[in-house]
């Protein structure tokens, strides 16, 4: 099998049963899947609609009890007057909620909002897929993905890879799987661009792959080259400049140690997640 497949390079959409290998059960039907870019869309349709069912849908709770009155107190500064907490909205470096602003303007913010959480949902499946079949090349493997990805289950440290709800750490997933994807096939260059775009939007993600990427250049440089590994970090530094910009031309961090945030902390979900562990030891990985 070739290690770069075009999976939507099938022009003809065979019919289930005249699938090759169909009477081979799930073997069968995995390759049915790989010939048919159809019946493929329509799954990963199916897993997030799935996902939607099982994980349920919700707006403007968690996290977006915060980031959408944010975002209405730039589109319109005289709501709010005088929250302290609001007040620091400029320093939360992502341009991902101001992008939405003409959305709420226009009064059709819920709507989008819920649009764009089936996309991103959609798109991560389609990635999951992609990244599977780059690193095992076996379509039973690419198959079994879906539902170990989509079936509910705690990961990355105590949170659910999908969400209820849409966040820009949910929105650049997708994006930072295919630059992940594009750095396994030598595309280094497109990799390090698309990091530095989602930088803008989610700068704490996207620094997990940039992370592995730098990892990689130091130990295969030589293979890699440094003419290209520099023109890749050029390349997303200068994708990254806007939200550089802002974070660089903003207040300077306090690095002197606040009992009381820790203390806040404990008594919150750090400690309910990593109960057979002192919170206090997270929570100080966490601060550095």
């Amino acid at each position: 099998m070739s290690k770069n497949l075009n999976l939507d390079r099938h022009a003809d959409y065979p019919t289930l049963r005249q699938a090759p290998g169909w009477s081979d059960g799930l073997p069968g039907l995995a390759r049915y899947f790989e010939t048919s870019a159809l019946a493929r869309h329509a799954l990963f349709v199916a897993a997030t609609l799935t996902v939607v069912l099982l994980y349920g849908y919700s707006i403007g709770t968690f996290d977006q009890a915060l980031h959408i009155p944010a975002l209405k107190s730039f589109a319109d500064p005289s709501l709010y007057p005088g929250d302290s907490y609001l007040a620091l909205r400029v320093q939360h470096y992502s341009y991902f909620w101001m992008l939405l602003e003409p959305f709420y303007r226009f009064g059709i913010l819920e709507s989008t909002i819920f649009v764009l959480h089936l996309v991103t949902t959609y798109l991560t499946v389609w990635m999951f897929w992609k990244l599977s079949e780059e690193l095992f090349h076996n379509p039973l493997t690419n198959l079994l993905c879906v539902p170990a990805f989509v079936l509910p289950h705690i990961g990355f440290g105590g949170w659910p890879l999908f969400e209820w709800s849409l966040l820009n750490r949910t929105f650049v997933l997708p994006f930072l799987i295919a630059a992940v994807i594009l750095f396994l096939r030598g595309r280094i260059l497109l990799a390090f661009l698309l990091l530095g775009l989602m930088y803008n939007l989610h700068a704490l993600s996207t620094n997990f792959p940039l992370g592995l990427f730098l990892f990689v250049c130091l130990i295969e440089w030589r293979k890699i080259g440094w003419s290209k590994i520099a023109s890749g970090l050029g390349l997303f530094v200068l994708a990254a400049l806007p939200v550089l910009l802002w974070k660089f031309s903003g207040p300077g961090g306090d690095l002197e140690v606040n009992r009381a945030w820790f203390d806040i902390i404990s008594l919150g979900m750090v400690y309910n997640e990593y109960a057979f562990v002192s919170a206090l030891v997270h929570e100080s990985g966490i601060s550095v």
